[in-house]
């Protein structure tokens, strides 16, 4: 499970710098990117990958998936390729397995 999390977490980060040039330099529309979301993500897959458990990191990350999960998105694009709800909500539901 572990290892479909870090999959999971991994595409996250991939969608947020996506997200990021096409709204910023291509003017494509899409969601807007979430650098915090982005930042959490990148510590704990750095975390992983020097294969250090570190709970602080765990923390920032549930916790920017809670605020993420919690808030609406400001823009709301019809079939936006980039919404990624349904990886950011699996990986907060199997957060004890991070």
């Amino acid at each position: 499970m572990k290892d479909q999390l870090i999959y999971k977490i991994e595409k996250i980060v991939k969608n947020e710098k996506f997200k990021l040039d096409a709204f910023f330099l291509c003017g494509a529309p899409s969601g807007l990117p979430d650098d915090s979301l982005k930042k959490a993500c990148e510590k704990y897959l750095d975390a992983v990958k020097n294969d250090t458990k570190d709970e602080a990191v765990v923390a920032e990350l549930v916790a920017e998936l809670e605020r993420h999960l919690g808030s609406e998105p400001k823009i709301k694009v019809v079939g936006d390729i980039t919404d990624n709800r349904s990886e950011l909500q699996e990986v907060y539901d199997n957060r004890e397995y991070l």
